[in-house]
């Protein structure tokens, strides 16, 4: 960095010292020349050229002081200039109206502008893309309740009103040749001793790679869920595509068991049904997947006595449970109210997956349905949907990956119960949908409860409980029934008679 001297103050002093010395002495001899006095011309010059000799002594000392100071400040001004040129930020200052007033070299490299051009010319708003500057007026002048103007006070006002020492935030820089520059600025004042701002200046560093790889994630997100919504898609149609003449094998192989076939052709008829339904309940599973994934899955929200979908999913099921030996029950509390809004078809749909999956893990036994209220709120009620079993049960382990698609608690189970591992998943992504939460308990060898919660509307001018029978109080009942849930069931549902 190049300097030059400059008259100051402790230069000043020494030539003004030295300069009133000899004009003193010289006045001083004149005069004592002209009285003819030598011994007090001798005397004169002596004390003249001491003080003198004492005031060149403090003007050097001074002068030389004033060198070292100048030497100091001109070595922290290389080191700040290096440091401000060096950096890689682009550092601008400017004056407390904007004008700018210094231009860093990374600022020149960044932006294609040389210092020169701007400095005491332009304000930083030439440098920033003119939207973002109207846009940031905008939000301003509605946080502050006045207008502000889209110019240099965009960056500063808060920083003017004291409502903040520094102000900072994602910019586009613009470059002299018009392309963009995505940089992260704080701007900062400077202030005197007296705390009045005399200027701003502002550091801003690239964010451009930061960008990118932002942009690039959003690129591989938005991939992926094109990925999963093409195959989503393509399984949907291809499971279409299938299960349509898988209805029609069905349907055939039902008219031909309506036909005189001797005992081994029934038998075979049966065995090609009977794995026509199993294979459709697995295009069912991918379909319904397939769809929840794709976010394709539509919900109603119709009027329906609870009592149909929970009757009405057991009917389904009651002679496969009975094939098998097993009870099957349901008990709606006393308590529930029956008269809904939601969606019925779901509500069935995640009840016969439930119930099928404790049938076909039951060896004997039951399976028991219960529904109780959890909560209510104004129009507004949860209820808890409780699907019991006295099967194999289901370890802590096997639990937690239960609702995983394409999981069961054990390989073997799909070996020996078959299935693809879709039902909970489905069931899990169904209920999350109905805003309700799922979960299971169960032991090994103990049987297992799976229970889910779904909030349902109340119908309107409908009583919470709906279901009113006929007044039997004082009568005697007599239930006999072999076992003892049901026996538990109709003493419960008596006694809600009284």
């Amino acid at each position: 960095m190049r300097s030059s001297f400059k008259p100051t103050l402790p230069a000043v002093v020494f030539f003004l010292a030295v300069g009133i010395a000899l004009a003193s002495t010289s006045a001083l001899l004149y005069r004592l020349e002209v009285s003819g006095s030598e011994h007090g011309l001798r005397e004169a010059f002596l004390i003249v050229s001491a003080g003198g000799l004492v005031l060149v002594a403090l003007a050097a000392c001074l002068f030389r002081l004033h060198l070292g100071l100048q030497a100091h400040l001109d070595e922290v001004s290389t080191l700040q200039s290096g440091l401000l040129h060096n950096a890689n930020v682009a550092v601008i200052s400017v004056n407390p109206a904007g004008m700018i007033l210094s231009f860093n070299s990374t600022a020149e490299r960044w932006l294609g502008w040389s210092a020169n051009e701007l400095i005491r010319r332009e304000t930083p708003v030439i440098l920033h893309h003119s939207p973002e500057i109207a846009e940031q007026a905008r939000k301003l002048s509605a946080e502050l309740g006045r207008t502000v103007a889209p110019d240099f006070g965009v960056f500063v006002e808060k920083i003017r009103a004291g409502r903040t020492a520094m102000e900072e935030g994602e910019w586009t820089y613009v470059r002299k040749d018009g392309s963009r520059l995505p940089v992260w600025v704080s701007f900062t004042a400077l202030r005197d001793k007296r705390g009045r701002i005399t200027g701003y200046f502002s550091v801003a560093s690239d964010i451009s790679d930061r960008k990118k790889a932002e942009q690039a994630l959003r690129d591989a997100a938005n991939a992926a869920k094109e990925s999963v919504r093409l195959k989503s898609e393509f399984l949907a149609n291809m499971s279409h595509e299938i299960r349509t003449p898988l209805n029609a094998i069905i349907g055939m192989t039902g008219l031909l068991l309506d036909t005189d076939l001797s005992s081994e052709q029934r038998s075979f008829t049966e065995t090609v049904r009977t794995s026509s339904e199993a294979l459709l309940t697995v295009i069912n599973d991918i379909l319904d997947f397939s769809k929840i994934e794709a976010g394709q899955l539509s919900f109603e929200m119709i009027d329906f006595d609870l009592r149909e979908p929970v009757e009405g999913s057991l009917e389904l099921l009651a002679e496969k449970a009975s094939a098998q030996g097993l009870e099957i029950a349901y008990l709606i509390e006393e308590n529930v109210p029956t008269q809904l809004r939601g969606d019925p078809g779901r509500l069935r749909q995640v009840l016969l997956n439930l119930v099928s999956n404790a049938i076909k893990f039951t060896e004997r036994g039951e399976v028991v349905v219960r529904v109780s209220r959890a909560a209510e709120s104004g129009r507004v009620v949860t209820l808890r949907f409780a699907v019991i079993d006295t099967g194999i049960g289901i370890s802590r382990d096997a639990q937690a990956r239960l609702f995983t698609p394409f999981m069961q608690a054990d390989g073997s189970t799909t070996r020996k119960y078959g299935g693809t591992g879709l039902g909970l998943a489905i069931c899990k992504q169904l209920v999350k949908l109905m805003k309700g939460e799922i979960g299971v308990e169960s032991e090994p060898g103990r049987g297992a409860t799976f229970w889910f919660t779904v909030p349902f509307s109340l119908q309107p001018e409908t009583a919470k409980v709906v279901h009113r029978p006929a007044d039997v109080a004082g009568a005697r009942v007599l239930v006999v029934d072999d076992n003892a849930t049901n026996r538990e069931i109709f003493t419960r549902q008596l006694a809600g008679w009284r």
